[in-house]
């Protein structure tokens, strides 16, 4: 990416590795997907941590948004909480700015009440970025697995508090 164009990159940590969404300054999407990372369990948060150095690389983002693991609300199991840390790690030792923001903190960011599901946010998400609506994940049953895309959701939303925290919540998707 050109590095003319200031952008924010969120991520959002899973089990299989992370979902990322990457938008301009003034809202506007550049790139989104799910970054599977296949390892031994105890060497995948060094292979979770190689492939953000490379989006880092790659888009040069002005600030990381990750969900703050510590807020009411969350939910994250010991493994994805220590990547939290080492990505907001690396990426302050690299003097990039990070923002964290908790699950309440998110939903109240798009009109949502605190208990609202992430179905109700991939939901809200998608009006505000048109360009995911095909992305949109389906409603599973309790026992399923969650929608591979969801994710993408999360980040997007993450990306979206963000922007409502700097007052530019209005800004214009495409």
């Amino acid at each position: 990416m050109s590095g003319d164009v200031q952008c924010i990159l969120a991520v959002a940590p899973l089990s299989r590795g992370f979902g990322v969404f990457v938008c301009e300054i003034s809202g506007k999407p550049i790139d989104w997907f799910v970054r599977e990372v296949r390892e031994i369990a105890r060497h995948k948060n060094a292979r979770c941590q190689v492939e953000l150095d490379r989006l880092i690389q790659d888009h040069r983002p002005s600030v990381l948004v990750l969900e703050d693991h510590r807020a009411a609300g969350s939910k994250k199991r010991a493994r994805i909480k220590r990547l939290l840390d080492l990505f907001a790690e690396h990426a302050e030792d690299a003097g990039m700015p990070v923002a964290k923001y908790g699950p309440y903190e998110i939903r109240v960011a798009l009109g949502l009440p605190k208990n609202a599901n992430k179905i109700e946010v991939a939901n809200v998400v998608a009006r505000r970025v048109p360009a995911l609506k095909q992305r949109l994940p389906q409603e599973q049953p309790i026992w399923a697995h969650e929608d591979y895309g969801m994710p993408i959701f999360v980040a997007a939303g993450l990306t979206l508090a963000h922007l409502a925290s700097r007052a530019s919540s209005s800004a214009p998707f495409d």
